[in-house]
């Protein structure tokens, strides 16, 4: 799904981002073209996907790959 409307940045490249590396919202932004950073309108969405992301990194230390 779309998640920035104004990068037409999707979950799955804000997953691929964590997946590579991105630690924060603004990582993610960074490593995608400037999503969440124009409106910010995408930006809880993204924050919930980096939390998620963290969270299923602290039940499997050796996840490198995206859902």
């Amino acid at each position: 799904m779309i998640v920035c409307q104004c990068k037409g940045t999707t979950d799955r490249q804000i997953r691929t981002a964590l997946a590579c590396g991105a630690m924060s919202g603004n990582d993610v932004g960074r490593a995608c073209g400037g999503s969440g950073m124009i409106c910010g309108g995408c930006r809880p969405t993204i924050e919930t996907l980096v939390r998620e992301y963290g969270r299923k990194q602290a039940r499997d230390p050796q996840l490198s790959s995206v859902a």
